[in-house]
């Protein structure tokens, strides 16, 4: 089965600030996902430099986009993926 990581609750598109963090709070309670942050740097677990002022695409993965083993268990998966028009980061 295909992986739909194109939810849109789980993206942020078009990020053009020069420089935010990537924050994953670890509540395990909430199962909240990864999410960008510009302002608490104690949060950011990640940097992000944008030098070349490209928009980027944010897209949270755990705790948003499912991915199941053949049994179908859940998955371990990375927090989160940057893209843009012309390239991907995880």
């Amino acid at each position: 089965m295909p992986i739909d990581f194109f939810i849109a609750k789980c993206q942020i598109e078009n990020i053009r600030e020069k420089e935010f963090g990537i924050c994953d709070d670890e509540d395990r309670t909430k199962q909240a996902h990864a999410y960008i942050d510009t302002t608490h740097m104690e949060k950011w677990i990640a940097v992000v430099k944008n030098k070349t002022d490209k928009a980027i695409n944010f897209t949270a993965v755990d705790n948003c986009v499912e991915i199941r083993r053949p049994d179908g268990t859940m998955d371990y998966r990375c927090d989160a993926m940057l893209t843009n028009d012309r390239i991907s980061f995880s």
